[in-house]
């Protein structure tokens, strides 16, 4: 599957700031896979 640049560097920059938020605010296990397997 092939990705345009914009759309892989909107995807970096949305797990970037996923996973800052998980260590920031340590989401839930449940809520940080569902977000995980979503973005999977």
């Amino acid at each position: 599957m092939m990705i345009s640049m914009v759309e892989a560097m909107y995807l970096m920059i949305a797990f970037a700031t996923l996973v800052v938020m998980i260590i920031k605010k340590k989401l839930p296990p449940p809520l940080r896979i569902a977000v995980i397997s979503y973005n999977l």
